[in-house]
């Protein structure tokens, strides 16, 4: 089991052995890069306009739906 690099580092909600890269500001918890995506986006959020959380879960969706539409951002 790979351990945390520092013990004063927080720690994922749902992987205690794994660094917290974000912080949700509804749920009060620590997400790492896997568990990062909104939990109930449908539900009203009072921090939705500043949550770092909402916009990297929300550019994630986008970017798997332009590949499934096989958009080239390049053209």
């Amino acid at each position: 089991m790979k351990m945390r690099e520092s013990a004063d580092a927080p720690a994922c909600a749902r992987h205690p052995e794994r660094p917290a890269t974000q912080y949700c500001q509804k749920h009060y918890r620590y997400l790492c890069d896997e568990c990062l995506a909104c939990v109930d986006p449908k539900l009203y959020c009072p921090h939705r306009t500043s949550c770092i959380v909402w916009f990297l879960d929300r550019e994630k969706r986008r970017e798997k739906r332009e590949a499934e539409q096989g958009w080239d951002k390049t053209a």
